[in-house]
């Protein structure tokens, strides 16, 4: 696992293993961020396309 913490509310997560590896990114300032809309809520769409190991049905 590597994680990058700027301090000033972005970060990065990376899990690695043997199938592969997650990577997980905030950045307070993006048009994505929730803090970014006027109502505080996920950007729209941001999950629908799941990774099938991740999510199986």
């Amino acid at each position: 696992m590597a994680k990058i913490d700027n301090g000033a509310g972005d970060h990065l997560i990376i899990l690695f293993s043997g199938e592969g590896c997650i990577i997980k990114g905030f950045d307070h300032e993006s048009g994505l961020s929730p803090y970014a809309q006027d109502e505080y809520k996920v950007w729209q769409g941001i999950y629908l396309k799941k990774l099938r190991i991740l999510h199986p049905r």
